[in-house]
């Protein structure tokens, strides 16, 4: 194997690995929800803006394209905004743990009643 070959490789598994940690949408990372009418399992892309629904029995964790991470306990239900900028929570609860944000650029989520913006934390919202 050349020279060339083995750097071709060295940058083939280097964008694979940039793929693999920051997706481009967020994905379900582990457990199972619904998207509108469409079960969703482990892996798959959140796109639109569809609710997600978690079962009366089993939450779900979501990761956001900025390596952000969402645990929703069951019976939730979420609207993914923004590519993963922003969480709208319809109902039930969930945990975040955001990637350290730009000043100009929180996190969010929204309830009826309320709005949290966050620049980098763990907390936790229920509605």
């Amino acid at each position: 194997m050349g020279i060339a070959a083995i750097g071709a490789l060295a940058a083939a598994a280097v964008v694979a690995l940039v793929w693999f940690r920051a997706p481009s949408d967020p994905i379900l990372a582990n457990g199972s929800a619904t998207l509108g009418s469409v079960v969703l399992t482990s892996g798959q892309a959140i796109r639109g803006e569809d609710f997600l629904s978690t079962s009366e029995r089993a939450g779900a964790e979501l990761t956001l394209p900025d390596r952000s991470r969402v645990s929703l306990a069951p019976a939730t239900r979420v609207r993914v905004l923004r590519r993963g900028a922003s969480l709208a929570l319809a109902s039930g609860s969930g945990k975040r743990v955001v990637a350290k944000k730009p000043a100009g650029a929180p996190f969010t989520v929204e309830t009826a009643e309320a709005e949290t913006r966050v620049i980098g934390t763990r907390f936790e919202v229920a509605h």
